[in-house]
């Protein structure tokens, strides 16, 4: 079998060569291997807080404080892996194990994943076909944003199938632009956006409880009364982007997280 994780992957987005390979649409660009972080700098800090926000509920949620438990996560688009770094290490220092299947689509990413993390559990798949997976079902299935890069019929279905790759008392943990992050920046590849609302709706249809939800806001301060002070010394952007608030008509963010077990 070819190794192609020694294979070197250069800087330069080639759109002729991915419609040669025939890329489903949706693929992320802007978090491609290929991308150019200092184009726009902040895609990459939203990305990240994402990832540990994300790692945090997996770990809050999973009660790895319990010692020697084992927890099984899928990672649905798991881009290059991320959180199975982060997850790695807090259970580890929490004395628990993690049984973590990671699948993408795209390929190149497989690619940097394997460079990066030689250890992880990679594999090129398409998202509706996580049932196939022989580990399924899961303890948790983390999506991060996802369910936007196809049509609502589509997205209903996708969810539908990640609710039946969940144990019983499994969580359902997502993050998903807003509606309003394209008032923001316009995402060609956004077919249909969700508000969290309308996920949480989604998941009482398909026996999920709503556990929590919560925005990642950029217009809504909720840190405490020393945000002023802290805004002279840390850039305004940084301040915006780790700022949260409850699910409310007043918060508007860029993408929210929702949290959900399946009954």
């Amino acid at each position: 079998m070819e190794d192609r994780s020694r294979k070197m992957v250069t800087h330069s987005l080639n759109f002729q060569q991915r419609a040669d390979e025939d890329y489903e649409q949706g693929v992320s660009v802007e978090l491609c291997p290929l991308f150019d972080f200092s184009i726009e700098p902040w895609t990459l800090l939203r990305h990240l807080i994402r990832q540990l926000t994300l790692a945090h509920l997996v770990v809050q949620y999973s009660q790895v404080s319990k010692k020697s438990v084992q927890v099984s996560v899928l990672d649905v688009a798991c881009n290059y892996a991320e959180l199975w770094t982060l997850l790695s290490r807090q259970m580890k220092a929490k004395g628990s194990r993690i049984n973590y299947v990671g699948v993408d689509i795209d390929k190149d990413k497989e690619i940097i994943a394997h460079q990066l993390r030689p250890a992880v559990d990679f594999r090129v798949m398409d998202m509706f076909d996580i049932d196939k997976l022989p580990e399924s079902p899961f303890d948790v299935i983390v999506c991060g944003e996802t369910i936007e890069h196809v049509e609502e019929k589509r997205g209903i279905e996708f969810f539908k199938l990640m609710v039946k790759c969940l144990v019983p008392g499994g969580y359902l943990i997502m993050s998903v632009p807003t509606p309003e992050s394209e008032a923001h920046r316009q995402n060609p590849f956004h077919l249909r956006l969700w508000s969290l609302s309308e996920i949480v709706d989604l998941g009482k249809l398909n026996n999920v409880e709503y556990i929590d939800g919560f925005h990642l806001g950029i217009d809504k301060f909720s840190w405490p009364s020393h945000i002023d002070r802290a805004e002279k010394r840390i850039p305004r952007e940084i301040c915006r982007a780790v700022a949260s608030g409850e699910i409310g008509e007043e918060v508007v963010g860029p993408n929210f997280i929702y949290v959900g077990r399946k009954l």
